[in-house]
């Protein structure tokens, strides 16, 4: 029974941490994301000032 619990426990330990992992590089993309489009709309921005 205690072994039971204990790997239960350490597969939930694991599953939070690449929850976690998934989640940072989600965000890490997201940003990565964010800046590429606003450098987008600086450059469609000039883009539309030039003409």
């Amino acid at each position: 029974m205690y072994k039971l619990l204990t790997f239960e426990f350490v597969n939930i330990k694991k599953r939070s941490t690449s929850i976690k992992y998934n989640n940072s590089l989600y965000n890490f993309k997201k940003k990565k994301l964010r800046r590429i489009l606003f450098r987008q709309k600086k450059y469609l921005r000039f883009l539309s000032l030039n003409v």
